[in-house]
């Protein structure tokens, strides 16, 4: 029986994914967890560029600064462990998942991400075909199409899915062995919790903007892609339309600051409040929310609170953010207000952003937050059932 529960992470280990992952709830089970941190060798550069950001303090987290350290210790696992593995399956991980599969532990790997698919214009279509060309993104490609097990990948036992596109979406060493636990989104166990904690209502009614860290997000190193804007391009915009929600909509404008955001001294946002850390309370007690294309509109959705859409001109140059947003927004029958022409945004625009199709959140919900069905349990309490069970409901799988 599994006893030893090891998360391995791509990216630097965060105080807010302590709760992400659910590690004191499923210590609370017996099981003894531990993150396992690749970062520095999988992504040169971005552990010592994310320093300021780890505040990690548990005694079960271990940073593997040599891909030999990290893959000793993969397979000196028993078969009481099991593996949680977070990094994307990709021709980069190729022998993370070769030692994870001469490992005598069983892996699990997990897709509760989804989001709206971007709409390519027929232009954008052709520059990425162009793109695709590249001796890089071929060899990816080629990686792709041959099947997992002739790489020696062993298919992982177990996929947690969340809405019904994650099915069709995940690309993982998963076959008709994996069991498949159908779950939520990381954002529905915050929810949960937050609906057990007294709420209180805010000394004047807000609007909650829904920050991405769009021009300075740590991930753009990690990914390999440009900022799609300089801040000076971004803020004095996005400012001066809180400075105009404000003044002619009573509301006082709040930062959800994106959990990855690290803006110490500096005040991007003038005096607004920035608070980091309480995405789910602050838009549980709102008027509304405004946001690009966050994933935390799942918040949004979860509380039934209207979305406003914002774009600017900075990010309707840059195809890929202008595609995300216009998605995004679509999905809701909106379309995103460009907030540096403030001047040509009417009343009745705002009020045409304000409306919630209750439809349209269900048909959101189910599709990207949580499939109809699954438990009302935080998503960890579902995988810890189903690790002391020690069996799980097959479901149909078809990659």
């Amino acid at each position: 029986m599994t006893s030893r529960i090891v998360f391995i992470v791509e990216s630097t280990f965060q105080k807010w994914e302590h709760q992400r992952f659910g590690i004191d709830l499923l210590r609370s089970n017996r099981f003894e967890v531990e993150i396992w941190d690749l970062t520095p060798f999988m992504h040169p550069g971005c552990e010592k560029q994310n320093e300021n950001l780890k505040e990690v303090k548990d005694p079960g987290y271990h940073l593997f600064r040599t891909r030999d350290e990290a893959f000793a210790a993969i397979a000196g696992l028993d078969n009481a462990s099991f593996v949680v593995c977070m990094v994307v399956y990709s021709r980069k991980a190729l022998p993370l998942y070769r030692a994870l599969s001469k490992s005598q532990a069983a892996y699990g790997v997990v897709y509760v991400y989804g989001q709206p698919e971007t709409k390519q214009p027929p232009e954008i279509f052709i520059r990425k075909l162009l793109r695709n060309a590249s001796p890089a993104i071929v060899a990816q490609r080629f990686f792709r199409a041959v099947p997992f097990k002739t790489w020696g990948i062993r298919p992982a036992a177990t996929l947690v899915l969340a809405g019904t596109t994650s099915m069709p979406a995940f690309r993982y060493p998963v076959d008709a062995t994996t069991r498949i636990l159908w779950g939520h989104s990381f954002d529905y166990d915050v929810y949960l919790n937050e609906l057990q904690r007294p709420s209180e209502a805010p000394a004047a009614p807000t609007a909650v903007f829904l920050d991405e860290c769009i021009p300075n997000h740590p991930d753009y190193a990690q990914i390999g892609i440009p900022a799609p804007c300089r801040d000076e391009e971004y803020y004095p915009p996005l400012g001066r339309f809180f400075d105009w929600v404000e003044k002619n909509h009573g509301l006082k404008v709040v930062i959800a600051a994106h959990p990855r955001s690290d803006y110490g001294e500096s005040r991007p946002f003038g005096n607004r409040p920035v608070v980091k850390g309480k995405t789910a309370e602050l838009v549980r007690t709102c008027q509304c929310v405004m946001s690009h294309a966050s994933t935390s509109v799942n918040f949004a959705v979860l509380f039934n609170k209207p979305l406003v859409f914002l774009t600017l001109s900075a990010l309707e140059n840059v195809p890929r953010e202008k595609n995300r947003i216009h998605s995004m927004a679509g999905w809701f029958k909106k379309a995103p207000l460009l907030i540096d022409a403030i001047a040509a945004i009417t009343e009745k625009d705002w009020r045409s952003s304000l409306a919630l199709d209750r439809a349209a959140y269900e048909r959101y919900r189910e599709t990207f937050i949580k499939s109809a069905g699954s438990p009302e349990k935080p998503q960890w309490q579902l995988f810890a059932d189903f690790l002391l069970a020690g069996a799980a409901p097959r479901g149909r799988f078809e990659p």
